[in-house]
């Protein structure tokens, strides 16, 4: 079992929103300022991830932060480190997109806010 990791395009957008439905659709980011990663194996997606950038609120509005909007492993691919994958690879994106934080000692500069469908009570 190969997983493999590549970034959402419009086709591959089309598949999560057929599997995943609705709230997988409307918070995946594909314009500018946005990343999202899709884990495959054997041809079809088992998770995602999508984050974006936006300004902080006043009076540090000139910083940019990155959010993960929502990710998603399927039950049966959990506690194989999926997520972590998906989370690790999106924070190197923000580090590289933000450019501020490149050292062991900076925390996170990604603030997880994460709309999932089961806290939401859908699926």
């Amino acid at each position: 079992m190969g997983i493999i990791y590549q970034e959402i395009d419009a086709n591959l957008l089309e598949e999560i929103a057929a599997k995943y439905g609705e709230m997988a659709e409307k918070h995946i980011h594909t314009e500018n300022h946005s990343f999202s990663l899709v884990a495959v194996c054997d041809d079809t997606p088992i998770g995602f991830i999508s984050a974006y950038t936006r300004n902080l609120t006043a009076p540090i509005g000139e910083e940019e932060d990155a959010y993960i909007d929502i990710i998603e492993v399927d039950n049966e691919y959990q506690r194989m480190g999926i997520a972590t994958e998906l989370v690790t690879r999106t924070e190197e994106w923000a580090n590289i997109v933000l450019r501020h934080c490149y050292s062991k000692s900076c925390k996170r500069t990604i603030r997880h806010i994460v709309n999932h469908p089961r806290k939401r009570g859908s699926r």
